[in-house]
């Protein structure tokens, strides 16, 4: 059975080289929108405080330019934990124009406009990468190391989106097409085989290509689902439990990572038997 998720939304990691299609990132914007994405001001300032970019009170706050960075971005730079070697300050400032974002709404549309322009590089992720890792080891308030991963996920995702590799272009477009097949009731193996070899040709990928790599992502998505449950866990274990809200959203993510399995378990296996 064909179902509406894509096949690609649980290969994300930040340890993978995937990227999900467009309608379950969308989905999963939505999720994060309500959830752990979102940057309330006492969390931003909190971050701003602890990287030493100020953030408070109601000062007004003067922006000064240097070489093209914003006099603050260079501060929390400075004074942030040391990058990895491969973060340039300007991505550094990327990343930091994130947090300083006042609206969910405002990361999502700034991080597509970084993605748009080809500026969501490596860099700008491993500095929220960095970021994160640093807030744990402070012990920061559990909302604001919460706020560091929701974005961290979120530019993951959206990096892996405008970085996707060939082969699984090949894999979301093969699903989508099978979905339109189906809604038309017109399913049947042969038909589906088909699609297969005329997308993969489409796409200029090799069927062994793409039977390797589906066996790649699949790994991907076990690892996931093994992080996914770890997480997962010590959300519920917390003195105070989840909302109903955070509760919902992990059922649809579970569901949405089954559905994904499912999808390129049956990929692999029909790419497999016309090889």
């Amino acid at each position: 059975m064909v179902t509406s998720c894509s096949a690609a939304s649980a290969t994300m990691n930040a340890t993978t080289s995937a990227t999900s299609g467009a309608s379950v990132l969308r989905g999963r914007r939505a999720a994060a929108a309500r959830g752990t994405l979102s940057l309330p001001a006492a969390r931003r300032n909190a971050m701003r405080r602890k990287t030493g970019g100020g953030g408070g009170g109601a000062k007004s706050k003067t922006t000064v330019i240097t070489n093209g960075m914003e006099e603050d971005a260079i501060n929390a730079y400075n004074n942030a934990t040391p990058m990895p070697p491969n973060v340039a300050p300007e991505e550094f400032e990327r990343f930091y124009q994130l947090i300083s974002c006042e609206t969910t709404e405002e990361v999502i549309a700034k991080a597509e406009e970084f993605g748009q322009q080809g500026l969501l590089t490596e860099g700008v992720v491993a500095a929220s990468h960095a970021m994160l890792e640093e807030s744990k080891k402070r012990n920061d308030d559990e909302r604001v190391i919460a706020s560091l991963q929701g974005v961290l996920s979120f530019l993951v995702q959206l990096y892996q989106k405008y970085n996707a590799p060939p082969t699984l272009g090949v894999i979301d477009n093969i699903i989508r097409e099978w979905q339109i097949m189906a809604e038309k009731g017109e399913t049947t193996d042969e038909k589906m085989k088909e699609i297969v070899r005329r997308v993969a040709k489409e796409g200029n990928v090799e069927l062994a290509e793409l039977a390797g790599a589906v066996d790649g992502f699949k790994a991907s998505m076990d690892e996931q689902d093994v992080q996914f449950e770890q997480q997962e866990a010590e959300l519920r274990s917390r003195p105070e439990g989840v909302t109903p809200e955070v509760d919902e959203e992990l059922t649809q993510m579970r569901t949405m990572r089954l559905a994904a399995k499912e999808q390129m378990v049956l990929v692999g296996k029909i790419v497999k038997e016309i090889m």
